[in-house]
């Protein structure tokens, strides 16, 4: 997870990471999207992508929220999902949830859609980047490099 200020490139880093990354920036995402389409018998999201991004998460939408949520907490903890006829699908795509936080940074959790609020999710979460202490890139000379960087052009 990464929480900061906004208009600090956190989307630009993740679209630029890899052309694997689907990043779902609100609105609605549903159960077929992210895992299994059985209709069209394909697989989702996670099993054909690098990275997952949840922009913006707390305005995301998940369509079925409880089966959403059951699934992400398996897939977390066994990098495993299961749905329809698609069983023990293993994938090595990471979920990357972000948003703006503006203040109160205690209550950064609060930022997530209200499924997701619970202990046995945020339990398996793997990392939190608290973008609020890092200081934003200026045009100043005091945040660029002097040596060796990374090209983001």
């Amino acid at each position: 997870m990464e929480f900061g200020a906004r208009a600090t490139g956190k989307t630009y880093i993740y679209r630029n990471l890899s052309r694997y990354t689907r990043i779902f920036s609100g609105g609605g995402i549903s159960p077929a999207v992210l895992f299994y389409n059985a209709i069209t018998k394909t697989l989702g999201e996670l099993g054909v992508r690098d990275v997952v991004v949840f922009d913006e998460v707390s305005k995301i939408e998940f369509t079925e929220p409880f089966e959403m949520a059951g699934k992400l907490k398996d897939y977390m903890e066994s990098n495993i999902f299961e749905r329809g006829v698609a069983r023990q699908v293993r994938s090595g795509c990471s979920i990357v949830m972000q948003g703006n936080i503006d203040s109160d940074y205690n209550e950064w959790d609060k930022l997530l859609p209200p499924s997701l609020m619970e202990p046995a999710f945020i339990d398996r979460v793997n990392g939190l980047i608290p973008g609020w202490e890092m200081p934003k890139i200026m045009s100043s000379e005091e945040h660029l490099s002097n040596g060796y960087g990374i090209s983001a052009d």
